[in-house]
């Protein structure tokens, strides 16, 4: 069975594999933060700095480097 995807098909899988990996290593640290837990509980202001300004930088640096 030889199932041949457009280039668009191809596309759009690794681009939503992309987000689902940078949301995933945005959460990757010594503090446990999840990204569920950040958009359901009211967490202090330390969490969403860490979350915000350290880790998301990060992680979309790496994406723009290609990293």
């Amino acid at each position: 069975m030889n199932i041949r995807l457009s280039p668009r098909s191809w596309l759009a899988m690794m681009l939503v594999l992309l987000v689902i990996l940078t949301l995933s290593a945005a959460n990757l640290g010594p503090v446990k933060l999840s990204l569920y837990t950040l958009l359901t509980n009211s967490l202090d202001e330390g969490s969403w700095n860490i979350w915000l300004h350290i880790r998301l930088p990060r992680v979309l640096l790496a994406v723009l480097i290609g990293g």
